[in-house]
């Protein structure tokens, strides 16, 4: 069978390749983005480790306003108790500290006590944060050719569903497309996420498509009947 070749090109350099019996795919990595997702930056996350969330509720809004402006822009974010809020980010900032750790203690390393200090140590000067009930689109600095015929499906990893309440879609890039793929990423829960530049989030899986033709009927009385007919949504049984 012959194999088709996309050509791909990554801004960060990183397009793990992998193969299966039965596909063909990379992997998609994040890269920073401070258009459609919220940042903090080392200051930011030293602040909020030492904020005191026990104060009144006035100044933990004005707080967190102060570091994510956009909160104050769109109520609706802030429908959650403001030291609430705050505590999810602390608690996201802990996470993420946490699964650093353990990656270093793999390794045989030294761990952090907080994560500003490991973002000082490898030249990481803001991360993203993925905020309570939020919708993002992350970049992934990959640019693809698709020879025509084809599709590549942006496919969310088992990882992230199975360990967060974060909800990365599936989506279809089209052989014409030339464009930088983003991951959307939406967040119904009231956790906050940090994800970092060069965070593997997503899979790009190469498969064919086929072309038709629509014919235009002037009633549904031509189209051909089944036995099942218009049953749907479970209809079919359990």
């Amino acid at each position: 069978m012959e194999k088709q070749i996309v050509k791909i090109y990554s801004e960060t350099g990183k397009v793990p390749e992998y193969k299966t019996s039965g596909a063909s795919g990379f992997d998609l990595f994040s890269t920073f983005t401070n258009n459609s997702c919220q940042i903090l930056t080392i200051d930011d996350i030293e602040e909020i480790d030492a904020f005191d969330v026990t104060g009144n509720r006035k100044d933990a809004a004005e707080f967190i306003t102060e570091i994510i402006p956009s909160l104050e822009e769109n109520a609706a974010l802030l429908i959650m108790n403001p030291q609430s809020y705050i505590i999810s980010i602390k608690l996201a900032i802990e996470d993420k500290l946490e699964e650093i750790n353990k990656n270093i203690e793999k390794n045989g390393g030294t761990t952090y006590g907080v994560l500003s200090d490991y973002m000082s140590d490898n030249d990481i000067e803001a991360v993203n944060i993925i905020l309570p009930f939020s919708h993002n689109i992350i970049p992934t600095g990959c640019y693809v050719q698709i020879p025509e015929g084809y599709e590549i499906q942006v496919r969310p990893r088992s990882g992230i569903g199975a360990k967060t309440n974060m909800i990365a879609h599936f989506g279809t890039i089209d052989s014409d497309y030339r464009g930088n793929i983003g991951i959307i990423i939406n967040n119904p829960s009231p956790n906050s996420y940090i994800i970092f530049p060069n965070e593997r989030l997503a899979q790009g899986v190469f498969a064919k498509v086929e072309q038709c033709e629509f014919k235009k009927v002037k009633s549904i009385e031509e189209l051909t009947k089944t036995d099942r007919g218009n049953g749907g949504f479970g209809s079919t049984g359990k």
